[in-house]
This record gives structure tokens, C-alpha cells and sequence, in this order.
């Protein structure tokens, strides 16, 4: 923010000015959208990445347990009905694979949501237990994703942090150079 009103906003700009707005918009940039695809690498409390089996492990664990809270293997069929992403999502190209992952993030919030609305209208269960369902569904369906995930997101995020770093690098060159040149050639203030 500080960058653009330092730049009047202006998008038109020439030079090492415009290197390093641009450098700076592209490291912002890559920072959030690389902080998404971070978080997408399933990871333990010490922050070693996790393995499959141990994913699937948990993915069972958390299963067992909404078919605990909710009593009927058929109220988790009808409720966990289209909340999981397609297998096809797998073998994916790089492009369809980010699309899948972000819509499938978009379209589990909704559908816990719309579950939320539901287990509350037909109160088979308590606020509590609901909650609590709704919650461990919301982990399972996100292990799931991981599961289905595992290794683009393992490779996009090696190939964000390269692009991150490079443009990293070509903004603290590039802004030194914009500093000295307007320290030269800047305007003077005058009293």
C-alpha cells in the first residue's frame, strides 16, 4: 500500500521505478499465493512434512469419530454425499489442479455450511454435537484433499518458493537502485 501511494498510484512508471514497484507487487503477490499453496502441505506439529499413510491414518481416525457423534452410518453417507473431491482431480495437469483446489475449498465451506443449516433445522442432535461434527467433518474433508493432493501441492510449492525467491532477489537489487537514482536525481525540497 505504502509502495502504490508512493508511486501516486501511477501504473505508467519508467525505469528502475517501475522494476521496483513491479518487483514488489511480484513478491507480495507470490508470498500470498504461495502462503495458500504452504498451507496445502499437510505438515506435523514439529512442521516435518507428512506422509501418506500417516494422512490416510488420520483421514480414518477423524471418520470414525463423526460416525461416532452422529450413531448412523447412513446419516454420514447422506450428510458427507458430494462433500469429497473426484479421484480424475489426481492426475490433473498443474493449471486444472489449482483450479480443483481452490473450488474444492470454496465448495467444502459451502457444503458445511448448508450441513450446519441442516443438522440444526432437523435437530437429531444436539447444538454441541453438531458443532463438533461439523468441525471434525470439516478436517476430514481437508485430509481427504491433502490425500488427493499430496504430491502437486509438495511440487507447487517448491516451484512458488523458487519463483518467490527470484523475485525476492531481483527487489532488493532493483530498489537500492531506485533509492541512489532518487537520491540523485530526486526532487529537492525546497523551504
Amino acid at each position: 500500500i505504502f509502495a502504490a501511494y508512493h508511486t501516486v498510484f501511477d501504473i505508467n512508471l519508467q525505469g528502475f521505478i517501475q522494476w521496483a514497484m513491479w518487483s514488489l507487487v511480484l513478491v507480495i503477490t507470490t508470498g500470498i499465493v504461495g502462503r495458500y499453496f504452504y498451507a496445502k502441505v499437510p505438515r506435523s506439529i514439529s512442521g516435518k512434512e507428512l506422509e501418506l499413510t500417516e494422512l490416510e491414518s488420520e483421514g480414518l481416525d477423524l471418520k470414525q469419530r463423526v460416525l461416532k457423534i452422529l450413531g448412523d452410518p447412513e446419516l454420514y453417507e447422506r450428510y458427507t454425499q458430494g462433500l469429497g473431491i473426484p479421484e480424475r482431480v489426481r492426475k490433473a495437469g498443474v493449471l486444472r489442479l489449482v483450479i480443483a483446489m481452490v473450488a474444492a475449498d470454496f465448495r467444502r465451506k459451502f457444503k458445511l455450511f448448508r450441513l450446519r443449516q441442516i443438522l440444526r433445522k432437523e435437530g437429531k442432535m444436539s447444538r454441541s454435537a453438531a458443532k463438533e461434527a461439523i468441525n471434525l467433518l470439516r478436517k476430514m474433508e481437508a485430509v481427504k484433499q491433502n490425500i488427493i493432493f499430496l504430491e502437486k501441492s509438495k511440487q507447487i510449492s517448491r516451484v512458488w518458493h523458487i519463483v518467490h525467491i527470484v523475485a525476492a532477489i531481483l527487489m532488493f537489487v532493483v530498489i537500492p537502485f531506485h533509492i541512489y537514482l532518487g537520491m540523485k536525481y530526486g526532487i529537492v525540497l525546497v523551504d
